[in-house]
């Protein structure tokens, strides 16, 4: 589809594997159809689960990270708060060589400190990006923590807020980058996205594809 990215919400399961599950509160039916926090089930209870009339199974991220090698970049979003995801993850990322075919983001952006732990451990000497997600005012990250190379990823809810206007200006400052990603709250079209591109937005996470590829050809065919 020419898309730059893919975006996918990793979790730890109970024996220390990365799996991929979207969108799901951090809970899934078991194969008894019992519900249950993904952090409290192995991989291999996880691997039962049938996700659809496709019986298409709950991936690791290790097999993401084989599918996507040197195809299309990933925005890996991490979720919880468990203290290992982070080192569990750059560990396969290094495993496959990727880190430059990736960056990070989450909710909890202690994560990022976690990152730079991790980093050390691996003995990583190349710059990992993290983006911090935000979709409220609640959300905002300190503006003191923002370092060059990082991003916002903020929710298009807050593209007409004024507050948070101001904090993507200075975070613009300190050369961190901006992203919007959409939900279902705000409609999509062209008039949205000229708005991100006047205040500096260089990458939308978007749920119409084909409407986003659409305006990029019109507005850049010049």
């Amino acid at each position: 589809m020419n898309l730059d990215y893919v975006e996918l919400d990793i979790w730890l399961s109970k024996d220390n594997k990365v799996v991929v599950v979207h969108g799901c509160q951090g809970k899934v039916l078991d194969a008894n159809g019992q519900e249950k926090q993904i952090t409290e089930m192995s991989v291999e209870e996880l691997k039962k689960i049938s996700l659809n009339e496709k019986n298409d199974l709950i991936p690791t991220l290790d097999e993401i990270l084989r599918l996507c090698k040197n195809k299309i970049k990933i925005n890996i979003e991490m979720k919880g708060d468990q203290k290992d995801l982070p080192y569990e993850t750059l560990k396969l990322v290094q495993k496959y060589q990727m880190l430059d075919q990736v960056y990070f983001s989450s909710f909890f952006h202690q994560f990022n400190d976690l990152i730079k732990e991790a980093i050390i451990k691996l003995n990583i000497e190349q710059k990992i990006k993290f983006a911090y997600l935000f979709s409220n005012q609640q959300q905002f990250p300190d503006i003191n923590n923002l370092e060059e190379g990082n991003q916002l990823n903020f929710s298009s809810l807050l593209i007409y807020n004024q507050k948070a206007r101001k904090l993507f200006k200075q975070a613009q400052n300190k050369n961190v980058k901006l992203c919007c990603y959409f939900g279902y709250d705000v409609l999509e079209n062209y008039g949205v996205y000229k708005d991100l591109l006047d205040i500096g937005v260089q990458s939308i996470i978007t749920n119409q594809p084909f409407t986003i590829l659409s305006f990029r050809k019109n507005i850049f065919k010049n």
